[in-house]
């Protein structure tokens, strides 16, 4: 390992599962990123290519950062809903159409060899906002994410609020407009994600 005396020990890796990109960090105890790798998800080939993907991601994000595997402590992963976040499960997310009812954070855990935490990616990026981010002053936050789709992040207080069945931030699919809606990606009609999620707005924008 080279030297690394401006950061503390011990250092993760964050996984960002997305519909469009998987992107991977390396950060310290602190939160301070060390270095960053972005592929291409490929949803719609086989979850094994996604997977193949996300390893090679993460091993060239570690070879950045000037660390081994060895150096790492355990792996922050997070994905898009629906899933099930005790059971390490993705279930039926609509931007990961190959993905449904994949045990995500084992097959992670196995081909890293790391222990590995799964959570709602618009929770992740809430709760990193929380600690480390622009909200670090705030008692508790809502957070919108817009990429591929639409994801919300709601921390009460230092408890992510998960709900019973894992969605307890999910509002992509909220309808807001009954009759004529515009159609999202997954072919749905009049949800918030088909308005102002990134890919709806470029699509409107060409």
């Amino acid at each position: 390992m080279t030297e690394h005396s401006q950061f503390q020990a011990p250092f993760f890796i964050g996984v960002d599962v997305g519909g469009t990109t998987i992107k991977v960090g390396v950060v310290d105890d602190n939160g301070r990123p060390m270095s960053k790798c972005v592929v291409p998800t490929e949803p719609r080939q086989p979850v094994e290519v996604g997977m193949a993907n996300l390893e090679r991601c993460v091993r060239d994000a570690v070879q950045q950062s000037g660390l081994s595997m060895s150096d790492i402590h355990s792996v922050g992963l997070a994905t898009p809903g629906t899933m099930d976040i005790t059971g390490g499960t993705l279930l039926e997310p609509g931007n990961l159409p190959t993905w449904h009812f994949f045990p995500i954070r084992q097959h992670v855990a196995d081909r890293l060899q790391k222990r590995t935490v799964l959570q709602n990616d618009a929770n992740a990026a809430a709760f990193g906002e929380f600690w480390v981010g622009t909200a670090g002053d705030a008692p508790s936050v809502v957070m919108w994410t817009l990429g591929t789709g639409v994801g919300c992040g709601i921390i009460i207080h230092d408890v992510i609020i998960e709900g019973q069945h894992s969605h307890g931030g999910e509002s992509g699919h909220l309808i807001v407009q009954m009759d004529g809606g515009r159609r999202n990606v997954n072919g749905q009609f009049g949800t918030l994600e088909a308005y102002c999620s990134a890919t709806a707005l470029v699509k409107r924008c060409h």
